[in-house]
């Protein structure tokens, strides 16, 4: 499960929104400090997300306590969809993103093949839609 700007808001709220609940301000702690945890490096690994995932759902189970919800931790933690194809996504992003950016620190280099035409290719005529668009008589 990747961590959207909408996840980030709401956990920032649930410092105000459950003052006063001890076991939901105790697991959010828990799960914060988690977040907080540095020594995964710039990608953490699987057991990180793991562990992450486990302290959401406790999050979450507590929430749901507090609300007077009548539901499990381990439904919590098995429930609930995201497409594998956000996993992807935000990868496919994180990987493009993190590549311009060696390339403008220039760490990366951007490899580019020259070819030389092995002769002039002919140009089609203009169309009737193109010369009448750029206001030309054909």
């Amino acid at each position: 499960m990747a961590i959207s700007n909408e996840h980030v808001n709401a956990i920032n709220l649930v410092e105000v929104d459950f003052y006063g609940c001890p076991q939901v301000q105790g697991a959010w702690k828990t799960y914060r400090a988690h977040l907080y945890d540095e020594t995964q490096g710039d990608i953490p690994g699987q057991a990180w997300n793991d562990k992450r995932d486990n302290l959401l759902a406790r999050l979450l189970y507590e929430i749901g306590k507090v609300l007077k919800y009548n539901i499990q931790a381990i439904e919590i933690f098995q429930g609930g969809y995201a497409p594998k194809g956000w996993a992807y996504r935000d990868a496919q992003n994180t990987g493009a993103v993190a590549f311009l950016n060696d390339l403008g620190n220039a760490s990366k280099a951007l490899p580019v093949m020259v070819f030389e035409p092995s002769k002039p290719q002919p140009q089609a005529p203009p169309t009737e839609q193109h010369t009448a668009y750029l206001g030309t008589q054909p």
